[in-house]
């Protein structure tokens, strides 16, 4: 049963590993992406589980190191990412209009709807005189 999981984990690892490979040959991945390293450190790693079961210790010492350089690429990503996103916010933050260009381009594209100006109408001079003697 244990040579049969080493064999099915091993097998998983390869396949990781030379499906990362295939996927950056076919120029489907970026070299440096975050899914190619990941699928080198799960290959490794399973690639690793795998030779171990079996006692293959430099192919489990090689496949610990390749697991290693995934995760290795996969936090190297990450921080790029995560830095890229830092720096597209502070461009936003430059370029974002004041209130009064924000104002007048919304005015362009946002028509105000006026009332009519008979819709409201105020009180005569006599009518307000008139509602002041009732009240007094």
């Amino acid at each position: 049963m244990e040579d049969m999981i080493g064999t099915a984990l091993g097998w998983i690892g390869t396949v990781g590993t030379l499906s990362a490979y295939i996927l950056i040959t076919r120029g489907t991945v970026s070299p440096t992406g975050k899914r190619y390293a990941a699928l080198n450190m799960i290959g490794g790693t399973f690639a690793a589980a795998g030779a171990l079961a079996f006692g293959a210790w430099p192919a489990f010492f090689s496949n610990v190191v390749w697991a290693g350089i995934g995760l290795h690429g996969l936090v190297t990503a990450t921080r790029r990412a995560r830095h890229e996103r830092k720096l597209s916010l502070a461009a936003n933050l430059l370029t974002m209009p004041t209130p009064t260009e924000f104002a007048e381009a919304l005015l362009k594209t946002q028509p105000i709807a006026i009332m009519h100006p008979q819709a409201i109408r105020l009180p005569t001079q006599e009518e307000l005189l008139a509602a002041s003697r009732q009240a007094a």
